[in-house]
C-alpha cells in the first residue's frame, strides 16, 4: 500500500483542476467507495488498489455519472 502526502487543500485542488470543491470531494469519495484509496486526513490519501486508481485516472472526462459507475 502506498500512502501519498498532499500538501494542496482540497480547494487548491479544485482551483487548478478548474473543478469546483464539490467536485473535487465527490470525485475522492468515489475512490473510496470503489475501493482504490483510504483517506487518512486531510493531507494523506493511501492507495489501496493501485488497478483501480489507475482505471479512474483514465477515464473519459464526465465519466462520472453517480451510482452507475460503482
Amino acid at each position: 500500500m502506498q500512502e501519498i502526502y498532499m500538501p494542496m487543500k482540497r480547494s487548491d485542488i479544485g482551483a487548478y483542476a478548474g473543478i469546483s470543491l464539490e467536485a473535487v470531494g465527490r470525485s475522492f469519495q468515489t475512490l473510496v467507495n470503489r475501493g482504490a484509496i483510504a483517506i487518512r486526513d486531510r493531507r494523506y490519501v493511501q492507495i489501496i488498489n493501485r488497478a483501480l486508481f489507475e482505471a479512474a485516472i483514465f477515464e473519459k472526462k464526465g465519466g462520472h455519472s453517480g451510482a452507475a459507475g460503482r
